[in-house]
């Protein structure tokens, strides 16, 4: 997270002030002069704090800091400034030091090293092991030609058998057993790519397109209408005796359209129904109804046991009155099921079906591990299997008592915890400081920091400074830019961008045409990079970034509802 208080940085920052004049700029391509909007760049010393605006065409320094969007100097580092068609040598204050060549010269000049204070850096290693010493060597790839098998490496296999395609390392080959004038009757069976026989030649058909294959390990075969499996190896997996195979995970298997869930060593029938199990998820299936996957009976396990947590509604069954959800995960994970509910949110029921996590989230995942990640309102945070909050202090995890909705991490001597959509604080021993009446997090640490100061032996003037520290920065305008200035008036950033007033403690920030937002401590929580943004509003704010959808953030940057538009 970077900060803009650029106390802490050294030597020259350059920003480039895009069209922020009018004036008599080239036409390159023309080669003559016309009027349009034209580039300057702001010097900005930050040792002496001095700010000098010039006006170049483009410039060119040695290290470019994507953070801020600046070029950082420090001293004797050289730096260019193109201007019309002349290009010269500049100063740390934007001055020109001497001529350096034409346009050409500007544009061949290279940086000596592509550093940058960008968090992405990627790391190249050139420690590449030797082909001969990789532990395993990928078989190369191959085509088939009849009944060839030509590799990339040259090598040539012939099959017994004509061959129809290929599915990674193996081969679906044929035979021809009946020829008669309108059409010839085919067998087929699977082959390596050297044309060894896997399976045997008997099938009416196999499938090896993507959406036919099971879990990246099973095929499907066809005898006189009906369907199996084999495995990639060529054994036989579930024999041809079924109206269809839908899902197998080596051990059971779903058949017949999702009618029945069989056990795949006896074929044993384990669960039978009219209705539809879907496919098999961590040892749970979702029973639904045959009209619709939306209105779910239950959960199956895969001993062919069945847990019901809807009440089904039928005109010709009556079903056991359950406590109603209006859908439901596809499996257990540490013994909770998530489940949601259209009037109240998502939450976890037990195998019981009782209620153990009250339906109460915006978003919820799986738990694993003893932990889930939720959403209540805008942001994201972990819970355990009880429903506590899990937060941190000082590095060790901490557990929040259930009666709070959302808690936050310790900071400053106390955790920020939510009721409903009221906020308030309790210390390190889980003690009220100040009861759940807030409207926001931010009015909390606020309401905190000045019962603090009135406890210390202040002196009205150093009371008021201290007290001033606590409210956000001050924009203010210079050369139709801005920057921030804290409320006793010492400047923290210079007035080189283009920003928006503070709302819900966050302000638009806009650098090099993009768009971020920064914190009221002045930390760039969210880097700039949409062309559009809003303020926040209820803790969310609608941005758009080229050639993405419009969606909606939290202050963290995350993602919280995408909109279903076109993109740009």
């Amino acid at each position: 997270m970077f900060t803009f208080d650029l106390r802490g940085e050294r030597g020259i920052l350059i920003f480039t002030l895009h069209n922020y004049r009018l004036g008599e700029g080239t036409d390159y391509y023309a080669g003559r002069s016309v009027q349009k909007r034209l580039n300057s760049y702001a010097f900005y010393n930050t040792e002496t704090k001095e700010l000098n605006i010039v006006h170049y065409d483009y410039i060119k320094a040695r290290i470019f800091d994507s953070t801020i969007q600046a070029y950082t100097v420090s001293q004797g580092e050289q730096v260019l400034g193109l201007k019309g068609f002349a290009c010269y040598f500049i100063d740390h204050n934007g001055q020109k030091v001497g001529y350096a060549g034409d346009m050409s010269f500007f544009y061949k000049y290279q940086v000596p090293d592509e550093k940058t204070n960008d968090n992405n850096n990627l790391e190249i290693n050139n420690n590449i092991p030797d082909y001969d010493e990789c532990d395993s060597v990928e078989e190369p790839d191959f085509i088939i030609d009849g009944c060839k098998i030509i590799h990339d490496n040259g090598k040539l296999y012939e099959s017994k058998y004509l061959l129809k395609e290929k599915f990674k390392n193996i081969i679906i080959c044929y035979t021809i057993t009946d020829t008669k004038e309108c059409y010839e009757t085919r067998l087929f069976g699977i082959c390596d790519q050297r044309g060894n026989l896997l399976s045997e030649i008997k099938y009416d058909e196999i499938w090896a397109s993507s959406n036919q294959i099971i879990r990246d390990k099973y095929l499907r075969v066809k005898i006189k209408d009906k369907f199996g499996i084999i495995s990639f190896a060529g054994e036989e997996v579930l024999p041809a005796i079924y109206e269809f195979v839908d899902d197998c995970d080596g051990k059971i298997a779903v058949v017949n359209h999702g009618k029945q869930l069989i056990d795949i060593k006896d074929l044993s029938v384990l669960y039978e129904t009219k209705d539809r199990i879907l496919e098999n998820v961590d040892g749970w299936m979702k029973v639904v109804t045959r009209y619709s996957p939306a209105n779910s009976i239950g959960l199956l396990d895969s001993s062919g046991i069945l847990h019901e947590f809807f009440e089904k509604i039928g005109f010709w069954r009556q079903y056991e009155k359950v406590k109603h959800y209006d859908d439901l995960g596809v499996s257990f994970h540490d013994g909770l099921l998530p489940v949601f509910s259209e009037n109240r949110g998502y939450g976890y029921v037990d195998i019981d079906s009782n209620e153990v996590i009250e339906c109460k989230y915006r978003e919820i995942s799986d738990f694993e591990n003893g932990k889930a990640k939720v959403r209540l309102d805008c942001e994201y945070g972990y819970i355990n299997t009880k429903g506590c909050m899990l937060v941190y202090k000082d590095g060790e995890e901490i557990v929040i008592p259930n009666t709070y909705d959302w808690a936050y991490n310790y900071k400053n001597g106390y955790f920020v915890v939510q009721n409903g959509k009221l906020y308030g604080a309790i210390d390190a021993f889980m003690n009220e400081i100040i009861p759940c009446s807030l409207k926001s997090k931010e009015e909390v640490e606020l309401t905190y920091e000045k019962v603090r100061l009135h406890s210390l032996s202040l002196s009205e003037d150093a009371y008021k400074k201290r007290y001033n520290d606590l409210l956000p920065p001050v924009r203010y305008e210079e050369n139709n830019l801005f920057g921030f200035k804290s409320q006793n008036g010492v400047m923290l950033f210079p007035p080189v961008l283009q920003v928006g007033d503070f709302v819900e403690g966050m302000a638009k920030i806009k650098i090099n045409r993009k768009i971020g937002y920064v914190n009221e401590k002045l930390e760039l929580v969210i880097q700039p990079k949409y062309e559009y943004a809003s303020n926040f509003s209820e803790g969310l704010a609608l941005v758009h970034a080229f050639g993405e959808c419009e969606k909606f953030i939290n202050k963290f940057g995350e993602t919280i509802v995408k909109r279903q538009t076109r993109k740009y």
